[in-house]
Order: C-alpha cells, then sequence, then structure tokens
C-alpha cells in the first residue's frame, strides 16, 4: 500500500473515531427518539468512502503484483532467447571442413556399393568425418561442398568409378578408366541439415590408388 493511501485512511479514521465521541456526547444529553441524527449520516458517509479507498488500494496492489509478475516472466523469456543465440552464432562460428586420403597405396577387391572408409585422415575442424565409417555428418545446418578424386592404376583396362551420396540420395559419380594413372573429379555443393551425411561408395571396377583418392570438404 502506498504512502498516500496509509495517510488518508489515517485521516479518515479519525474523523470517524471524532464523530463517535460527538454523538456520545449528543446522546448524553438527551433527544427525542424521532429526531434524526446528521452527525451519524455523516459517519457513515466517511465509513462508505474508507471502504471504498481500501478496496481502491487493494486493487492497485493486485494490479502492480501482476505487473511485477508479468515483467519478470518477459525477463526470463528474453533470456532465454538471448542463450539460444548466443549458442546458435557460437556453433556458427566454429568451422568444419575435412580432407582425408587411403593409408594403403593399392586398393582392390572392393565390391560395388562399398562406402570407401578413408582411413588416413589429413585435416578434420569438427570432428564431422568418421573415418571408421566413412561418412561425413554435419555438425550444423549450413552450406557445404565435397570434393572426391579417384585414380586408377597403370594397368591397361583398370577402372574405378565412385558415387557421392547424401544419405541415400546418388548427388554425382567420378570415375577414371583405361589410361595408366588416370584420374576422376567431381565436386557438390549443398545444404545440410544438423546430422545428415555425405558418404563416398564404389559404384564400379575395384581397383585403384588408395593413396591418390581423395575425399575433402
Amino acid at each position: 500500500m502506498n504512502k498516500g493511501g496509509i495517510t488518508a485512511i489515517t485521516i479518515f479514521t479519525a474523523m470517524i473515531l471524532m464523530s463517535h465521541v460527538t454523538i456520545s456526547q449528543a446522546s448524553e444529553r438527551g433527544r427525542r427518539s424521532d429526531d434524526s441524527d446528521p452527525m451519524e449520516a455523516v459517519v457513515n458517509g466517511l465509513t462508505q468512502k474508507l471502504d471504498q479507498l481500501t478496496a481502491q488500494l487493494e486493487a492497485q496492489n493486485t494490479m502492480i503484483q501482476d505487473k511485477d509478475a508479468q515483467r519478470v516472466s518477459q525477463e526470463a523469456e528474453l533470456r532465454a532467447e538471448i542463450n539460444d543465440l548466443k549458442s546458435k552464432v557460437a556453433v556458427l562460428e566454429q568451422p568444419v571442413a575435412f580432407t582425408a586420403v587411403f593409408t594403403t597405396s593399392d586398393i582392390h577387391g572392393l565390391g560395388v556399393g562399398q562406402i570407401l572408409k578413408f582411413d588416413r585422415v589429413l585435416y578434420n575442424v569438427g570432428n564431422g568425418y568418421d573415418p571408421t565409417t566413412g561418412y561425413f555428418t554435419a555438425p550444423s545446418a549450413g552450406t557445404y561442398a565435397f570434393y572426391n578424386r579417384v585414380m586408377v592404376h597403370a594397368a591397361p583396362g583398370d577402372l574405378i568409378q565412385t558415387a557421392m551420396y547424401k544419405g541415400n540420395i546418388l548427388l554425382a559419380y567420378a570415375d577414371a578408366c583405361c589410361h595408366a594413372e588416370d584420374s576422376g573429379t567431381t565436386m557438390v555443393t549443398m545444404h545440410l541439415s544438423k546430422g545428415e551425411t555425405v558418404h563416398i561408395q564404389v559404384h564400379s571396377g575395384n581397383r585403384f590408388w588408395g593413396d591418390h583418392t581423395i575425399f575433402t570438404g
């Protein structure tokens, strides 16, 4: 309750008490039973006014409390939004890139559809590429670019064709064929949602130079 409200109530209370004293004195002097009592009417009016002021102050206090609760709720929502934006900015500011080749030079005996697991990781900022599975997994949503190069052996008729996949979706081929150390490349730029994967698998052929075949992005 504010200071002005308390002062008003105090004044009205004092007036009511003084009115009661006056009424008592008038009663002692005696009066007819049918005489009107204007002072009592004044007291009743003041009492009603006091009740009205008290109710108004209580309503104001309730309104203030409601506004305070609303303000606290809004502040909590703003803090949550700020923290969420900070987390998103931190993820976006972290670079993601990798480059991987094979440890073994002569890769052969692979089957069609077999995923190529580039086991020699030269660079892997953000840890998006997993050499144990051959999959790159997007740590956050964004635009990514991927490059794949393959190189066949020197033997005539050697052939290798690889396919780049986003999940189960075929994106592009890279192939090398028929000539000594012939190579083929492919590059794809795409949007990935967080958790989506990209990998390279054998489409045809089964022999190539492992240390000259690369998967990077």
